[in-house]
């Protein structure tokens, strides 16, 4: 099922089209880049996007801000076909903004300029960072549970093997894990789509260290 979302909004993933100057996320006065606490602003320059692979957290919001003097556009190219905000003609565009809310590395481009790419990383949660045998740790790799076609992986890395599938094809957002060896456990999560047969990359890892 395609996700290709202008003036729409979506429980795991949002997609809004914003007007004109004032819209949120636009340049206005005062420091570029000052948002409330979970949103980012990435510029979308000639030919390049400002910052080209920033890491947020589950349920951030970035925004794709059209100031080059060219026209480009802001297109998922995760193979998730989340977003895509056409041609954007220059001076006259209005802001993209996109809400990720699971765990992932998921690409963008501009469509019409191949080399203009950048990333968007989003780390899993593991938690407490240390802890013994058999103690509760929580593994939180989405802000919103699953919805539509979309499904998260979790794949986890004991001590001293490799990666291995933990939970597949899951629509919760959050587990625990009780070791019985100590070392160092690590954990990375993707959003999938079972229509499309598309994934995110996977995230970054986020560990624990058992005693």
């Amino acid at each position: 099922m395609r996700r290709w979302i202008g003036l729409a909004t979506v429980i795991v993933s949002t997609c809004v089209m914003l007007p004109g100057p004032s819209a949120v996320g636009a340049p206005t006065a005062g420091p570029r880049g000052a948002k409330p606490s979970g949103e980012l602003s990435i510029a979308v320059e000639d030919y390049y996007f400002h910052p080209g692979a920033p890491t947020i957290g589950r349920g951030d919001t970035v925004t794709f801000d059209f100031v080059g003097d060219v026209t480009h556009t802001a297109t998922d190219s995760s193979g998730l076909q989340l977003f895509d905000s056409d041609n954007v003609p220059p001076g006259s565009g209005p802001s993209l903004s996109f809400t990720y809310e699971a765990a992932g590395v998921y690409n963008f481009v501009c469509t019409p300029h191949t080399g203009m790419a950048g990333r968007v990383s989003v780390p899993i949660r593991a938690a407490p960072a240390t802890g013994r045998r058999h103690a509760t740790f929580t593994l939180v790799w989405a802000s919103a549970a699953a919805t539509g076609e979309h499904v998260y992986d979790v794949q986890i890395r004991p001590p001293g093997s490799t990666w291995s599938a933990w939970r597949s094809g899951v629509v919760t957002r959050r587990d625990t894990f009780e070791p019985s060896k100590a070392g160092r456990y690590r954990f990375r999560a993707r959003m999938r789509d079972v229509g499309l047969g598309e994934s995110s990359r996977w995230s970054p890892a986020s560990s624990i260290e058992v005693r």
